[in-house]
């Protein structure tokens, strides 16, 4: 049920995004790189909250997080903090 629900929330984000009547105004430098490694997930689950998460720690932190979320041990470029697992 969650893959058929990222496909509908990918496939309504294009539909926004590619839209010619609507103008895009992006809210941080990060939503476009958060939008194509969400709608391009393999082997993840990953909600789009946890995407832009993801998304912030690569830029913003060298890849570290701490979490206890499974999903994110399974993006190499993430590193998760030693007391968290």
């Amino acid at each position: 049920m969650l893959r058929r629900d990222l496909s509908v929330a990918t496939r309504v984000g294009r539909i926004l995004l590619d839209a010619e009547e609507l103008e895009f105004v992006p809210c941080s430098d990060l939503f476009l790189t958060t939008i194509e490694s969400f709608s391009n997930q393999a082997g993840t689950r990953l909600s789009f909250a946890d995407a832009v998460i993801a998304s912030v720690a690569q830029s913003r932190a060298d890849g570290q997080i701490l979490s206890f979320d499974e999903e994110f041990k399974k993006l190499a470029s993430l590193r998760i903090n030693p007391e968290s697992t």
